[in-house]
């Protein structure tokens, strides 16, 4: 997975649950160091995104021709061994139109963050990276882990996207919310690395197909609904979607999703109001819209828009059919283990101090690309 995320940095006190930097040492003796940064789209929209980096006697990397190749701690810093490192591994960043740094040690770029941390803080900036999933105590969650972050004008479009493989299946889709909230909900799968089991799994992954903001009565909004909705296997009647998708086959599509962690802005209504301001509006002193003129936001959710489609290679012609049976396919299917008890953490975590470890801490995305944003702002209609 890749995700491209635009808007303002913000940074948690050093002294929350969740602070923006830590640092020490490792039971080597090496120095390390990582940031955890939110990028707010909105008041009410955040993504949380990751950094950590090491001190080592070496780095292990890739270079241009995309050969493994290891550096000496010593030249790291060297332009002409960093113009040898492809750009996949490299991280870069840039404060403004005067400062961009290019750096092949996770350690020195987190490092370089923390020095500049007042620049960040203040204008907007695009961050990318990859995005993995993490399995802790029987629950999946997502980590944003940085790879680059460009300052950009402050006209820029606020974004969060995430890029992913995704597969489903036609029993998957959900098309009892179109009524009333016209959106097609899709429970399909993505793939994650399990490292207990040293392979590539298929996970859960839900996405939805939100489409409340088109206009009925517009020929383009309609069909450009039509057409995203062919892209994955479904098709539109009338104002209605079709499920067209063949029963006991797997469909495959690299989704590009609007990605949301937050509170949705909710409509004010009179069952959230105090029984004071109801009796005020019942006595005719206020009306309903006086205590809607400041934002109410509901539950926290995460949630994935489906907002735009690789349509490039295999994906040619819109998502495509695997191969492997439905059996085959649900064979790889992970299912988390049941939480641990408290004992069973305590004891499995006394195992770990005891034992040395190796920390693999090299992450490859899949692509250095950026996403890039249409201008027509029709694909807003689906945010």
């Amino acid at each position: 997975m890749r995700f491209n995320a635009t808007g303002s940095l913000m940074f948690n006190s050093l002294e929350s649950k969740l602070p923006w930097k830590r640092e020490g040492k490792t039971k080597n003796g090496d120095k390390y160091m990582s940031v955890n940064i939110a990028i707010a789209s909105t008041k009410a929209n955040r993504m949380m995104s990751e950094c950590f980096g090491m001190v080592s006697d070496e780095i292990k990397t890739m270079d241009t021709d995309n050969e493994k190749i290891s550096i000496d701690w010593s030249d790291r810093n060297d332009p002409d061994v960093i113009s040898k490192v492809a750009n996949y591994k490299k991280h870069i960043i840039s404060l403004d139109d005067d400062t961009r740094k290019e750096f092949i040690a996770d350690y020195d770029f987190v490092k370089f963050i923390e020095e500049h941390i007042d620049e960040l803080k203040d204008g907007k900036y695009m961050v990318t990276g990859t995005s993995s999933l993490n399995e802790y105590q029987g629950k999946i969650s997502q980590r944003f882990q940085i790879q680059n972050i460009y300052r950009v004008d402050d006209d820029t479009k606020n974004q969060l996207k995430v890029t992913m493989d995704f597969y489903w299946m036609a029993d998957g889709v959900d098309l009892s919310d179109w009524k009333e909230e016209k959106k097609v909900r899709i429970s399909g799968y993505t793939t994650a690395y399990i490292p207990a089991l040293k392979k590539n799994m298929y996970v859960t992954q839900d996405v939805v197909f939100d489409a409340n903001k088109i206009d009925f009565d517009n020929d383009k909004h309609v069909a450009l609904l039509k057409y995203k909705l062919n892209q994955m296997g479904m098709d539109l009647e009338g104002d209605k979607p079709v499920n067209k998708l063949k029963k006991n086959k797997v469909y495959k599509l690299q989704i590009i999703c609007s990605y949301f962690n937050g509170a949705q802005e909710v409509e004010v209504d009179e069952s959230m109001l105090s029984e004071n301001q109801k009796m005020a509006i019942s006595l005719g002193l206020k009306k309903l819209e006086d205590f809607a003129d400041s934002k109410v936001y509901g539950d926290r959710i995460i949630e994935y828009k489906v907002v735009d489609f690789n349509l490039k290679g295999d994906y040619e012609d819109g998502c495509i059919t695997l191969d492997d049976k439905v059996s085959e396919f649900e064979e790889d299917i992970y299912t988390p283990a049941t939480p641990e008890t408290e004992e069973e953490v305590l004891e499995k975590a006394i195992e770990k101090k005891n034992k040395k470890k190796d920390e693999d801490f090299m992450n490859k995305p899949e692509s250095d690309d950026d996403d890039d944003d249409d201008d027509d702002g029709l694909d807003d209609l689906f945010d």
